[in-house]
């Protein structure tokens, strides 16, 4: 079939007819050819004889491309039609997850239609409109595909869907130097809910910014448990809905200015960040005196020890008994041994929660 020469040159483009070529080599003893150019309303048939108002001919990139090539593919399962859908069930739930999650390689892409599962209703996706489709129950043993007419042309579109069909991520797509058409492009973080099994740039983006947060995780591109947990944890420190799922307002809030680490550690961020909060020159250093120290001192003067002495000395974390750091320990309701012990401190772990709410 691959190496079999194109039957119809003048309705069938040489990528169409590649295409079907691979998808089945990859179940060469199954899948076989449908049909490509068919002379009936729709995609199978071009644009040049399909009525003026046809839903395949009437959107703009529609309109673009050759007026005389097919723009559909099908292709039949042999054992399908026997009843046993398990081949046509892992392309064509290949097909509906890539749809669903928005991978950018289905965007060149019109619809699809197959049977997903092992039930007797057919499964399809309208990709341009991101919902679910249906259509007759011949899709139960065939899968139908139909491309955007304006890259009938394009390898790279069949590049792209055959790499779905593959089983392939998108990062390993597009690491193998797989190309996306233009108007492809991958999902950037706040274009689609992300959770847990998810994969692709902005799953990629998103763990960078957690990261920019304070998190530890690796930034592969794969919405995994360490992910999930590390959004939780966000989540929970910024008050928002712990679901483990970066929705709208998960987003918003790693789009923001990143916060300190919560580590326990009093660095030059945590340092200048209280100081910016306590409106004290911020330079990400405690001096001895300090006007940090001595505005911390004013404020803990007046809510938990009036008999603290506001000399702008006393916070430093080396182990040491300061007067001061056991108010601080009071007033964060941590506790009290006025030690900001080395080399994480749960005083300054508390502080930084409070820093990155923006109060003192």
């Amino acid at each position: 079939m691959a190496k079999a020469p194109n039957p119809i040159p003048t309705r069938i483009h040489n990528s169409m007819w590649e295409l079907a070529g691979n998808i089945i080599a990859l179940e060469s003893g199954d899948l076989t050819l449908s049909g490509i150019y068919a002379n009936k309303p729709g995609y199978h048939n071009t644009r040049d004889a399909n009525a003026k108002t046809n839903y395949s001919v009437t959107h703009a990139d529609d309109k673009a491309g050759p007026g005389d090539k097919a723009a559909a593919v099908d292709i039949t399962s042999r054992s399908a039609q026997r009843g046993d859908y398990r081949i046509i069930a892992k392309y064509t739930q290949r097909l509906l997850s890539a749809a669903k999650a928005r991978d950018p390689r289905m965007a060149g892409w019109r619809e699809f239609f197959g049977q997903a599962d092992s039930d007797s209703q057919v499964e399809g996706w309208d990709i341009r409109k991101g919902r679910a489709s249906v259509s007759d129950k011949s899709h139960l043993w065939h899968i139908h595909i139909s491309e955007v007419r304006r890259y009938v042309t394009s390898y790279t579109n069949k590049h792209a869907l055959l790499s779905v069909l593959k089983g392939e991520t998108l990062d390993r797509y597009l690491a193998a130097g797989g190309k996306l058409v233009a108007g492809q492009a991958p999902p950037a973080l706040g274009d689609r809910v992300l959770k847990r099994g998810m994969q692709g740039q902005d799953v990629r983006t998103g763990q960078e910014r957690l990261n920019d947060h304070g998190a530890n995780i690796a930034a592969d591109g794969d919405f995994g448990p360490a992910t999930e947990a590390a959004v939780i944890a966000f989540q929970r420190a910024r008050t928002l809905a712990v679901d483990g799922v970066i929705g709208p307002k998960t987003t918003a809030a790693l789009k923001a200015t990143p916060g300190l680490a919560v580590d326990g550690r009093l660095g030059p961020k945590t340092v200048r960040r209280w100081q910016q909060v306590m409106g004290t020159p911020a330079d990400g250093v405690i001096s001895n005196p300090s006007e940090l120290v001595r505005a911390v001192q004013l404020v803990l003067k007046s809510r938990v020890d009036r008999n603290l002495v506001v000399d702008g000395r006393g916070i430093a974390q080396d182990g040491r008994r300061y007067h001061t750091v056991s108010a601080l320990q009071r007033y964060l309701r941590t506790p009290v041994d006025s030690v900001m012990s080395r080399p994480t401190s749960t005083v300054v772990k508390a502080l930084q929660h409070r820093l990155n709410a923006g109060r003192f």
